[in-house]
């Protein structure tokens, strides 16, 4: 059976992992959805997401206030790990954090040329009593990598930054540890699974 995966980044269930729930999924407030989510701007049934083949479609289902996949306005779109699903006032990662850490190091790669990695380090997850992999001290070398690749394309007025898809998602990952750590201190019982 497929399965698909939801991390909330913001939101009133911001922290919430939503992990391998079968396909079709459908998002939105009212029960019955299986990801339901507590937002007064997210429709009674907002969105399915389902596959195609090998590729995972989201298909919004003419919500009052639409989605968006990485800022954008969709109705209709094939989802990658790591695309950022906004419905009403809730922005939703897509993946598992091997999904996208898979696809940010296949990014990378392609942009050196080189093979991909077979394994990577990425923020684990968090639950009562459990490790984290996550090194929020990264080394100088590595740190010196992350700001040259964020200071080389600024935009010609200087409002906006373009940065690299592997150090985008360092800085998600940051933020969703964040977001998990918060709900957790909020509701301990959160983090047992």
């Amino acid at each position: 059976m497929k399965t698909v995966t939801f991390q909330v980044l913001e939101g009133v269930d911001k922290g919430r992992l939503f992990r391998d729930l079968p396909v079709p999924v459908t998002i939105g407030r009212e029960e019955g959805n299986i990801l339901r989510l507590n937002d007064e701007r997210v429709s009674r049934f907002h969105a399915k997401v389902q596959f195609d083949n090998d590729d995972v479609i989201l298909t919004d289902l003419d919500s009052t206030n639409g989605t968006r996949i990485n800022g954008n306005p969709v109705q209709i779109r094939r989802l990658r790990p790591g695309d950022r699903v906004g419905i009403g006032r809730s922005i939703l990662m897509f993946g598992s954090n091997e999904e996208i850490a898979a696809r940010s190091a296949a990014e990378k790669a392609a942009h050196k040329n080189e093979p991909v990695p077979q394994s990577k380090t990425v923020p684990g997850d968090i639950t009562a009593g459990g490790s984290q992999a996550f090194e929020l001290n990264a080394d100088d070398e590595e740190a010196d990598r992350f700001w040259a690749a964020v200071e080389e394309r600024p935009s010609d007025d200087g409002t906006a930054v373009t940065i690299a898809y592997p150090e985008w998602q360092k800085i998600q990952a940051v933020q969703m540890l964040l977001a998990r750590y918060l709900r957790g201190v909020a509701d301990p019982d959160s983090l047992v699974e």
